[in-house]
């Protein structure tokens, strides 16, 4: 999906923080896995976002994405379906 069709169709953006800078292949080629909880070693039900860019604070890398929202991670954080997330793009680091 093109950056302005995401645009007119007025989907929620979601913003991930990650240290793996080829994610954004993982997405495209639909080999993401949920993201895991740290404290229980257990998968979540989807990839975990968030609906802030501050994230990016805590990771080497940060990007835009969207999709579904399914629900709320361990944390509180919003999951996405993760047969739904669409890579958008990175953004760089100040």
């Amino acid at each position: 999906m093109k950056i302005q069709e995401i645009i007119e169709s007025k989907q929620q953006i979601y913003y991930r923080g990650t240290n793996n800078p080829k994610e954004d292949s993982l997405i495209k080629n639909k080999e993401i896995r949920p993201s895991l909880n740290h404290i229980t070693q257990k998968r979540e039900q989807g990839l975990s976002v968030s609906d802030v860019p501050s994230v990016g604070k805590y990771f080497k890398y940060l990007y835009k994405l969207t999709g579904k929202e399914i629900g709320l991670g361990a944390d509180g954080e919003p999951l996405l379906d993760i047969d739904t997330v669409e890579f958008i793009n990175w953004i760089p680091h100040k």
